[in-house]
């Protein structure tokens, strides 16, 4: 009766690319046209905590789909360049914590590209709107420091937004000197924003048909996904999860369209009564795919949960 999957590498092809880079108060399309000072901390930051390898012609092999993506966005003379650093903690990305952190000390630093970089960093990597919050200073284009205000994060935000409309997932990158603690998952505090990094990714030729083929037998298809409800609803419009006409405010009025916080706000008997409903859970935990299973079998439904990284979802199975 209906179809729980998720959106990258399922309805997507999973082939994630960089596709710009947003300071705050600039967005640039390629790498090259970054101001130096900023450009060499990036590259660097991506570098030095990829879970990527890439060898002396600038390939990159292997590492998840995101680090991929920023390292695509990098121009290959940088791919080519060496980054000695030691890892001295990792967290690594999950869809429930939304972020990855890298703790590293440079283990050349009369050798380094860039100033800015300092000796030893945490680099954090995240979903935009998460990691802001974290921020209390951000990087502008000669490399100087400054605080981060409260208007300036909503008017990054209010950025992300509507590039999230253009299928876009946003990814901020920042830096902190507060060193990542043994045992503990938590986003370092003193964030300093470098910026923000579009990544793109395809829709599968054949997902609207899918979709429809679904439609006709009379399943429900709900898509779920990690990615704020801006770019989820921007994906589900192309493949006719959702109608095109209708604006977003309208579709959570309708529910529609629900994420994480507000669905986990809802108690049981609430989630049951919008399952007809439902089209896209937006911002989602992997606990969120078992609890709607479970709800939607207790209203008699026969459920799928479709996945394309089965590794990704250990919590919820």
């Amino acid at each position: 009766n209906i179809l729980y999957t998720d959106k990258t590498g399922t309805l997507t092809k999973g082939h994630l690319q960089g596709h710009l880079f947003m300071m705050r108060s600039q967005i640039y399309e390629k790498f090259v046209s970054i101001p130096q000072p900023i450009r060499q901390l990036l590259a660097f930051c991506i570098r030095a905590s990829t879970s990527s390898v890439i060898n002396r012609d600038g390939h990159v092999i292997g590492g998840n789909s995101t680090d991929r993506a920023f390292l695509s966005y990098l121009d290959l003379d940088t791919l080519k360049i060496p980054v000695r650093v030691d890892r001295v903690q990792e967290i690594l990305f999950s869809s429930s914590l939304k972020f990855s952190a890298s703790d590293v000390i440079h283990i050349d630093p009369h050798n380094k590209e860039s100033s800015l970089i300092p000796n030893r960093v945490t680099i954090v990597k995240g979903a935009a709107e998460k990691i802001l919050q974290k921020c209390d200073s951000y990087f502008e284009k000669d490399g100087s420091v400054f605080k981060l205000e409260e208007s300036d994060r909503i008017a990054l935000n209010s950025e992300c937004s509507l590039l999230s409309k253009n299928e876009i997932r946003m990814v901020a990158i920042a830096v902190s000197g507060e060193p990542l603690e043994k045992g503990k998952r938590e986003i370092p505090n003193n964030l300093c924003l470098i910026g923000v990094i579009g990544v793109l990714d395809v829709i599968r030729d054949e997902a609207q048909h899918a979709i429809n083929t679904a439609h006709r037998a009379g399943i429900q298809v709900v898509m779920v996904t990690g990615d704020r409800k801006e770019t989820a609803v921007a994906v589900a419009k192309q493949i006719s999860l959702l109608p095109k006409e209708v604006e977003l405010r309208e579709l959570e009025k309708q529910n529609m369209v629900i994420t994480s916080e507000t669905l986990n706000m809802m108690s049981d008997i609430e989630v049951r009564k919008i399952i007809p409903s439902l089209r896209v859970i937006a911002s989602a935990l992997p606990t969120d795919k078992s609890r709607m299973v479970t709800l939607s079998q207790a209203e008699g439904l026969v459920c799928l949960l479709y996945t394309s990284d089965a590794a990704d979802e250990e919590d919820s199975v």
